[in-house]
């Protein structure tokens, strides 16, 4: 049962860092620019109704953290895809960091020949 709480509380925790990443200006980002705030919001509210189904089973039996670890498991791994590889277009993966580096510029690259 202790197993199936740690892999929970995990996911929330990474969910949260998700959060306050976007929040704090991590630059985390989903590539569509002004259009982040409804991945964010979704991720927000997502990540409450995680907190309060881990807060309402966290006496019941082990059983009852299994849906919930697969749920946000997914809903942390589309999140994860959605913020590095699956970038949208304004903010592309092309720089392979997890995080977007705002500071780069595309016409700053020399060629040394």
């Amino acid at each position: 049962m202790r197993t199936f709480k740690l892999v929970n509380s995990a996911v929330l925790f990474f969910e949260i860092f998700l959060c306050i990443a976007g929040f704090f200006g991590l630059h985390v980002t989903f590539g569509h620019g002004l259009g982040d705030l409804f991945y964010f919001a979704i991720l927000y509210l997502l990540t409450i109704i995680h907190l309060v189904w881990t807060f309402r089973i966290r006496k019941a039996s082990k059983e009852s953290f299994i849906l919930p670890i697969i749920v946000f498991s997914i809903v942390a791994l589309l999140f994860s895809l959605k913020a590095t590889v699956w970038r949208g277009p304004e903010y592309s993966w092309k720089n392979r960091k997890l995080f977007y580096d705002y500071n780069q510029n595309e016409t700053d690259v020399v060629v040394i020949e």
